[in-house]
């Protein structure tokens, strides 16, 4: 059935990304993301959850292209036509690291949670439809596991903001 709409998916992430590439891109995410948790999801409307999936995740490529083009590590490479600082690409690897072991760490259903939200782009109402939990439960998870982001990267953000002085 997904193939047979195949097209349609990549046309309609074509108008909301600008690029083929990334509308491909966005749209073997979304295949690829359902392909692994196809074990927990029970599609009424496969069709429509598809397009709203395809929709998300254009939505979070957009968000990751613009955090990137807007890194003072990359705005500072275009100024000066070189390479981010060594140190700074460093330290961006070793956060985005600790970021990954925390959420890594994170209990199952939190961590279910809060890739559902950052990685697929789902809102907390749909979360909570999905998986079959309030949507005050939803936030609660998503604040404990912020939390726990939040103090893992916290030696991280104070080096940040001593640079920045």
């Amino acid at each position: 059935m997904v193939c047979a709409h195949y097209a349609k998916l990549c046309a309609l992430a074509f108008r909301l990304v600008g690029s083929r590439a990334g509308a491909e891109d966005v749209v073997h995410e979304v295949l690829l993301r359902i392909w692994r948790g196809r074990e927990r999801f029970g599609f009424d409307e496969p069709l429509r959850y598809l397009f709203q999936a395809v929709r998300n995740e254009a939505t979070s490529w957009h968000r990751q292209e613009t955090a990137w083009r807007t890194h003072p590590a990359v705005d500072a490479a275009d100024a000066a036509d070189e390479r981010p600082d060594a140190q700074e690409v460093l330290e961006l690897t070793d956060l985005a690291r600790v970021v990954e072991d925390t959420v890594a760490g994170l209990p199952l259903r939190r961590r279910e949670i809060f890739r559902m939200q950052r990685e697929q782009g789902l809102t907390y109402r749909q979360i909570a439809f999905l998986l079959g939990i309030s949507i005050k439960t939803v936030e609660v998870q998503m604040g404990r596991a912020l939390k726990a982001i939040r103090l893992r990267a916290a030696p991280f953000l104070l080096l940040t903001i001593a640079l920045l002085k």
